[in-house]
């Protein structure tokens, strides 16, 4: 096992100095705000860009739900094949494909986009939990507090899509998920560096 690395005094500095879980806090909070922008306003955009009904509009939410669900059983399933690293830069880089779908296409194809990116998700939190986690030792429990309390990010950013669409409109919102993922994927991105230049 990987030891802490040094620097900083008390857990708290070692895991500050420890720029896997540093970036790995910051990958969760971007994760759970895409995640909370896009259940919070695809009924939305389901009724304002496509025209369906609210109880239409309700359905395709629970069909992302459901995605959700049976992506995470699959996603169990590939992670034992494909490093996590590489498998969450994938998934994030097809969300974010996803969003700018969504704002580019304005019919069906979009809320379709919208719904996939529940499937993008889907494998993010206990990805990234563990990625970040990776090699703290004794520390890791303390660390753990600071990814769950990453959630903060549902709370924040769906305010600053919110704002987004007010002005710009329904569809153009999801550029705020988008670029929420596509830093996901840069922290997949950075892990992958990493340990290839250790490994060279």
């Amino acid at each position: 096992q990987e030891a802490a690395p040094e620097g900083g005094s008390g857990r708290f500095g070692r895991l500050w100095s420890n720029k896997l879980y540093r970036y790995g806090v910051a990958a969760q909070f971007f994760n759970v705000a895409a995640q909370t922008c896009t259940w919070t306003y695809t009924i939305i955009y389901a009724q304002d860009v496509v025209g369906t009904s609210p109880e239409a509009a309700g359905w395709w939410l629970q069909g992302s739900l459901l995605l959700f669900l049976v992506a995470r059983f699959v996603m169990v399933f590939v992670l034992g094949i494909v490093r996590p690293a590489v498998l969450l830069l994938i998934m994030a880089l097809f969300g974010v494909g996803c969003c700018l779908t969504s704002i580019l296409v304005l019919n069906i194809i979009g809320l379709i986009a919208v719904v996939c990116i529940s499937a993008a998700l889907s494998l993010m939190f206990p990805t990234i939990y563990g990625m970040a986690l990776k090699g703290l030792g004794d520390d890791a429990k303390f660390g753990s507090a600071g990814l769950v309390m990453a959630i903060l990010g549902g709370a924040l950013i769906p305010m600053v899509q919110a704002r987004v669409m007010d002005v710009a409109g329904s569809a153009v919102g999801f550029i705020v998920p988008a670029v929420c993922l596509a830093l996901v994927a840069a922290y997949a991105a950075y892990d992958l560096l990493r340990t290839g230049k250790e490994a060279s």
